[in-house]
């Protein structure tokens, strides 16, 4: 199977392929050492080069939002004959939203505040395990959608963000 990991820095290309019994996953062509400990109810545990993760797996459309160890992705099925892959991944662009069902736990800004990419915005709670959203692209929260304590589904908005278009959120 051919995926396409879309993360807000770029895209990674992910092939998983069974082999005498085993899963063959690799990561930009290379390989990784991964086993599956057990799959059920959108909950993945798995060992990579031994180490134990647990990933929370949200579908939705052709994507796959996934969370992992504090971090989420969105993973998007390879397919030529499919013309969406090069539109902006759900947490890119303008207007972030929630990829996971889940609850604000903390706002990391203000509006009108300015952001560098990649700088903490939100604290989401999902299934007991902390994410935090960050910025795609450098800009200004045009507006914030949430407050601390507040419940969401997965696709709810959470804030607003005005792309840096003269490089002002690096000064």
């Amino acid at each position: 199977m051919h995926l396409e990991f879309r993360t807000p820095r770029g895209r990674r290309e992910v092939t998983v392929r069974e082999h005498d019994g085993a899963w063959l996953v690799a990561v930009d062509g290379r390989e990784l050492d991964v086993s599956a400990v057990h799959v059920r109810d959108g909950v993945v545990g798995f060992a990579l080069d031994g180490v134990t993760h647990r990933a929370h797996v949200a579908v939705r459309g052709a994507e796959h939002h996934v969370a992992v160890d504090g971090r989420s992705f969105v993973l998007a099925l390879a397919d030529e004959d499919r013309g969406d892959l090069d539109e902006d991944p759900v947490d890119a662009g303008p207007h972030l939203r929630a990829q996971l069902p889940g609850k604000v736990v903390k706002l990391l800004v203000a509006e009108g505040e300015v952001v560098a990419a990649g700088r903490p915005l939100v604290i989401l709670e999902a299934m007991k395990m902390e994410t935090e959203v960050t910025a795609p692209c450098a800009g200004r929260v045009a507006r914030i959608h949430v407050e601390a304590g507040r419940i969401l589904a997965m696709g709810d908005p959470l804030l607003d963000l005005d792309p840096d278009q003269g490089g002002e959120a690096g000064k």
